[in-house]
């Protein structure tokens, strides 16, 4: 457990856990963000595999044991499952979940499947499989999807195996990190994010350069429509017509891809339909898989 600087009473509540259960340390440190107490948790951990859980989220019970009975049994680095909006008002009650099958893929067709959740959450790895992999403690905004990226493009990531069941409920508050951002922290996210892009070009990665440009294209909008500060939105909008103008000069990218793109981050309305029907397409699933 890490105590990143808590000024309340975590620190103490911490200790009292690892007196109670030998399995469980503790580090105290100086504040320094949720990156870098993520990179100092993976440099301490022994055991075979790493998970990572946002706070205020729940896990199924037999979220580690079905993630990682399935790991073992295909030989994947990777173990994946699905997740969920809807929050359980009683933690301690989850629907019942039985194994039925599972798909196993390469890291790229992971990715490209669009079946895996673009965060380190929903899924377990193997701690030796992720190399030199680390979260960037110089970004709050992004880190998390930049993180999986460079995570899959890990050579040493061979095999993924995901599994259709529901074993991971997400929970967001209106106050949430990722809904609080500023512009100031917002930005260098943005900034990094638009060069990586162009290293995925280079590198023929033409699945990871057009998610990344969709999300940062959102990500301008996005925060161009909220902000107040006038700098802020005019390189919120000036990332975006170097996007746009990439977009149509990327040889790669079919006529059909480059004109979706573009009404994509047309307008507004195109924007929210688009996310809007996205949502109430996986509630849909989700039902129907129930």
């Amino acid at each position: 457990m890490i105590d990143d600087g808590s000024t309340d009473e975590s620190p103490k509540i911490c200790d009292e856990y690892a007196m109670l259960d030998s399995r469980i340390r503790v580090i105290h440190q100086k504040n320094k963000g949720v990156s870098a107490a993520r990179n100092v948790g993976v440099k301490q951990s022994t055991g075979e595999y790493i998970s990572f859980v946002d706070s205020d989220d729940y896990l199924h019970p037999r979220y580690f044991e079905i993630l990682v009975k399935v790991a073992e049994k295909q030989g994947a680095e990777v173990s994946c499952c699905k997740w969920t909006w809807d929050v359980c008002d009683n933690p301690k009650t989850f629907p019942e979940v039985k194994l039925y099958g599972c798909e196993t893929m390469s890291a790229e067709e992971a990715f490209r499947s669009g079946k895996i959740e673009k965060g380190p959450v929903c899924k377990i790895v193997k701690r030796t499989a992720l190399g030199k992999t680390e979260f960037n403690e110089n970004l709050s905004f992004l880190e998390d999807s930049i993180y999986t990226k460079t995570l899959l493009l890990n050579s040493l990531i061979q095999k993924v195996v995901f599994t259709p069941l529901i074993l991971y409920y997400y929970y967001q508050r209106p106050t949430s990190a990722s809904h609080t951002k500023h512009a100031d922290e917002r930005m260098p996210a943005l900034k990094y994010s638009f060069a990586q892009i162009s290293t995925y070009r280079d590198m023929k990665k033409q699945y990871l350069w057009t998610e990344s440009t969709i999300k940062l294209l959102c990500s301008t909008r996005d925060i161009a429509r909220k902000e107040k500060d006038g700098d802020t939105i005019v390189q919120c909008n000036e990332m975006a017509r170097k996007l746009k103008s990439m977009v149509w000069k990327y040889r790669d990218l079919t006529l059909l891809k480059k004109t979706i793109l573009t009404l994509f981050t047309a307008s507004e309305f195109i924007y929210a339909t688009t996310i809007n029907v996205k949502m109430q397409l996986r509630k849909l699933k989700e039902k129907i898989s129930k």
